[in-house]
C-alpha cells in the first residue's frame, strides 16, 4: 500500500488571515488555534488555553475536541 502524499497548508497572518491548501471553512476558534501553532510552534496545553481563551475556564473536553476538529 502506498502512503498518501502529505498535503501542504500555507497560513498567511499578515493582513487578513488566510489558509491556503484547505478545502473546508474553519471556525474562529479553529483558525485561532491554527494561527497560534503556525506562528509559535509546538507548545503545551496550558499555554495554548491561556493564549486562546485568555485564562478563562473551559470544559475539559473543549480543547481536545478543538484539536480533533482541526485535524479532521
Amino acid at each position: 500500500m502506498l502512503a498518501a502524499e502529505p498535503s501542504t497548508l500555507t497560513v498567511r497572518v499578515l493582513g487578513p488571515v488566510e489558509v491556503a491548501g484547505l478545502d473546508t471553512e474553519l471556525t474562529s476558534q479553529q483558525l485561532s488555534l491554527l494561527c497560534y501553532l503556525a506562528c509559535n510552534g509546538a507548545t503545551n496545553r496550558a499555554t495554548l488555553i491561556d493564549a486562546l481563551w485568555d485564562g478563562q475556564v473551559i470544559s475539559q473536553s473543549r480543547f481536545p475536541n478543538l484539536l480533533a476538529e482541526l485535524r479532521a
